[in-house]
Order: structure tokens, then C-alpha cells, then sequence
């Protein structure tokens, strides 16, 4: 299918007018917090020792993609860290690279994955997630936007005036707040192309980390761990190199359910694990149906990200092959460089 935010030459001409001219700073600086970071509502965290697999239910039932973490039960203002799916992600990947970095023969290793249950959310926990970023609950949006970006974090942590953790403020909320605000923005930002942005210039030369469909759905994990990446494209790379799914981190939700979880992955191809993932959808959103051009807009991207639930979006090149990725943090950088 076409890629999303192409511009006929209709469209082009009659590119989004705005009605105000405020920059997306200026924006962002009239709006509290408290109104994206459903604060009052309660917290939904878990404890250090808990399971990776009791924190990962909990996400999934919640729809949530991370927890604070707080020493125990008696220690609850002590707050340990913040675990995500990138976290467990990269425990899984982690499991199976010490396990079969020696030998191929995957299912050797069943035994081993009944101890999945057994890992403990503390032992998931990576350096950096052991000092979460936090901010007060009376910021705004704007020095909200300002952590995520020179931090490059997907979320930060809000503090109640007494010092307790009081809810998780992510750049989705940041971004669906411009999205609900875009009539506010200036137009010369709202229609800056993709082509412009300074991340997809400085990276013009460098090829975006993809899986190919044969590869077990398992390596696709491992790549996102290894590269420290939360999404990737399947492409046949014996083929003409197209697209023809997506993996994200979130995905790990999607089957916990399965009794053979964590085995699954060894038992599909990625372009499998991907069409059980993803296409259950209708029809128009099919793997990787959801791209964008070069000539698409920032307002193109965000409006995207916000209709689908989307962390990123590929843009493709005139041979239809994903040439770059656009994500959250990359739409806030460049809105505050505007």
C-alpha cells in the first residue's frame, strides 16, 4: 500500500494552515503536566522482588510498558528503579545468548526456560534504569520535552510535592499533546518535511537495522537488545529488500499468554511472529503499511503516531524500502529545535 502522509499535488498546495503561530516551546510551556500524567489515579508499580514474569502480566493487563519499582511492600517510598519491556526484552535476549552462543540447537535449552519464572524484577534492572529520571508535578510539558530529549528517555517519573512518586509522564503524552494543540502551531513547523529534519540528515548515509524474515523471531529480540533499539523492520533481504512486517518491544506482551513462552520465538521466523503480532488488524494496517515519505510532514508524523499507538514510523524511498525511522524523541528534538 501507498505509504501514509503522501502529498498529492492537490495536497501539497493546501499544506495545513494554522490558527495561531506559536512555537511548539512556546506551546508546550502553557501546558501542566497534570493533565497528560493522569495524576490522582493510582499508581501501578511492582517490587524488587518480584518476577519478571508477575511484572510482565502486569503490564500487559494494565496495558501498561513500565512500572516504577519500590524496594518491598514495607519500603514503598523507596523507590529501586523503573523496569520497562525493554528490560525484559533484553533479560530474554540475554538468557538465550549465554545459553546458545555455543551450540545451535535450540530446544536443548527447554529446561532452562522453565526458569524463566524465577527472575526477579532487580535482576532485570539495568544501571541506568536504577536512578529514574523524575520531575515535579508542577512542571510543564515543555521541561518535560527538554529531559526526554537531552536524556533520551521514552518517560520520566513525577514527584509529588512531599517526594512521593505519583504517576509516569512518557513522549506519547508529550507528542498527543501536540497533536491535540496543532491548530496552535506555527505552519512553518507543522509542515517542515521529513527531508529536513536534522536527525535524517545527519544519518543520510547510515542504513536503518533491520531482521530478515527468516531469521527465528528470537534473533530479532536479541538484535533490539544488542543494539539498543525498541522496534525493527522485517525485510527479505534476498529479495528486492522491501518491507514486509515489524517487531517492536511491545510485542513481548502479545505472548505471554503462550504456554511455551519464551520458546515461541525459537519456533517462528520473524516475519511469522510478526503476522501474528500484527495482522490481525484491518486491512489498512498491515505490517509496515503504516510509513511515511521524505515529503511528509512533521504534523504527517505526529498525526500517524497518535491515530496508531505507533513509538515510530519507517519512511520510505522512492524504491519503497525503509530508508529511515522517525521516532518519538526524534519529533520532540526537532520540534524543540523549531
Amino acid at each position: 500500500p501507498a505509504p501514509l502522509g503522501t502529498h498529492s499535488d492537490t495536497q501539497a498546495k493546501e499544506l495545513y494552515t494554522m490558527a495561531s503561530n506559536l512555537k511548539p516551546l512556546e506551546l508546550l510551556q502553557q501546558l501542566p503536566i497534570e493533565d497528560r500524567a493522569k495524576l490522582g489515579r493510582p499508581l501501578v508499580s511492582c517490587y524488587a522482588g518480584d518476577t519478571c514474569k508477575d511484572a510482565l502480566e502486569k503490564m500487559r493487563t494494565t496495558n501498561l510498558s513500565c512500572l516504577p519499582v519500590f524496594g518491598s511492600a514495607s519500603e514503598a517510598d523507596n523507590l529501586v528503579g523503573l523496569i520497562d519491556l525493554s528490560d525484559i526484552v533484553n533479560l530474554v535476549a540475554k538468557m538465550h545468548w549465554n545459553k546458545l552462543r555455543n551450540s545451535t540447537e535450540h530446544k536443548k535449552f527447554s529446561a532452562h526456560w522453565t526458569q524463566w519464572g524465577q527472575y526477579t524484577v532487580a535482576q532485570a534492572l539495568t544501571d541506568r534504569k536504577r536512578s529514574p529520571t523524575t520531575v515535579a508535578d508542577s512542571a510543564t510539558l515543555a521541561d518535560v520535552a527538554k529531559v526526554l530529549v537531552t536524556t533520551r528517555v521514552p518517560r520520566v517519573l513525577v514527584r509529588s510535592g512531599s517526594g512521593s512518586i505519583v504517576g509516569v509522564i512518557t513522549q506519547t503524552d508529550v507528542v498527543n499533546a501536540l497533536h491535540s494543540n496543532m491548530a496552535k502551531l506555527s505552519a512553518d513547523v507543522a509542515n517542515r518535511q521529513l527531508s529536513q529534519f536534522k536527525h535524517i540528515q545527519d544519518k543520510a548515509t547510515r542504513a536503518v537495522i533491520a531482521v530478515d524474515r527468516d531469521h527465528l523471531a528470537i534473533d530479532a529480540f536479541r538484535l533490539m537488545a544488542d543494539e539498543q533499539i525498541s522496534a525493527l523492520p522485517v525485510i527479505d533481504f534476498d529479495g528486492n529488500r522491501t518491507p514486509e512486517g515489524t517487531l517492536t518491544h511491545r510485542d513481548v506482551r502479545g505472548v505471554l499468554d503462550d504456554a511455551d513462552f519464551p520458546l515461541g520465538l525459537y519456533n517462528q521466523s520473524a516475519l511469522a511472529f510478526s503476522l501474528k503480532m500484527h495482522g490481525g488488524h484491518e486491512a489498512k494496517l498491515k505490517p509496515l503499511s503504516i510509513a511515511l515519505q521524505l515529503t511528509s510532514t512533521l504534523k504527517d508524523a505526529v498525526d500517524t503516531m497518535h491515530q496508531y499507538h505507533i513509538h515510530q514510523v519507517w519512511v520510505m524511498n522512492e524504491k519503497n524500502q525503509v530508508a529511515h525511522v522517525v521516532s518519538l524523541t526524534d519529533l520532540l528534538a526537532e520540534a524543540l529545535n523549531n
